[in-house]
Parts: C-alpha cells; sequence; structure tokens
C-alpha cells in the first residue's frame, strides 16, 4: 500500500518518482539548534505507471527499490522541516537493524 499519495494525487511527481509505505516514526535526540528531530522508516517501491525501457525500469529499481530513512528536523517557529531522505537496499536494512540492536546491547552492557 502506497500512503504518499491519496485520491486527489493519484500520480508520483519526479521529486518521489516511488510508492512508500510508513512502518514507523522514532524521535531523535535534536542537535543543540534544533527544536524536534525524527526518523521515518519506509518502504519503498518504483513508480513504474507508463511505458519504460529496460534500462529506465532497472535504473527505478535500482534507485527506488528498499527502505528509505527519512530524517526531519524542525528549528523553531517560523521554520519548516527539513528533510533528508537517504536510501538504502533491503539487505542494508537488515545489516544495519543487526548493528542497532548490537551497538544499544553494549551501551547497555549486555553482551551476546
Amino acid at each position: 500500500m502506497c500512503t504518499n499519495r491519496d485520491d486527489e494525487f493519484d500520480m508520483h511527481s519526479e521529486a518521489e518518482p516511488y510508492c512508500s509505505h510508513q512502518v514507523t516514526k522514532v524521535n531523535v535526540i535534536p542537535e543543540a539548534d534544533v527544536v524536534k528531530c525524527q526518523a521515518c522508516v519506509n518502504a519503498t517501491r518504483s513508480f513504474t505507471h507508463g511505458q519504460f525501457t529496460t534500462v529506465q525500469l532497472g535504473e527505478l529499481e535500482r534507485l527506488h527499490d528498499g527502505v528509505e530513512i527519512a530524517v526531519e528536523t524542525w528549528h523553531g517557529p517560523g521554520s519548516h522541516w527539513r528533510e533528508q531522505k537517504i536510501p538504502i537496499t533491503s539487505d542494508t536494512a537488515r545489516s544495519l537493524a543487526a548493528a542497532l540492536i548490537r551497538a544499544a546491547d553494549i551501551e547497555q552492557g549486555l553482551t551476546r
């Protein structure tokens, strides 16, 4: 299910030419000049509506099939949310998840 579009918006833009489904959103410890920071994790899949060559389809899949981490920061009243998108492959996402668990275990004094 694609969560980055709605009934009125049935085509994706050049800025976001893929479908995504948000899996979770977590609060991130903000830097000193940031009021709020959060990271969203999305499953992504290239949006291939229309006709594409085999080469174009391959490039769309390479760029957009996987997982996206979107880091959003807000610097307070009068500012807008700023977003940085970090696309990674599903294999990389699994490795990152394992590394995060291991790092949390080490930080909390657990050994495995």
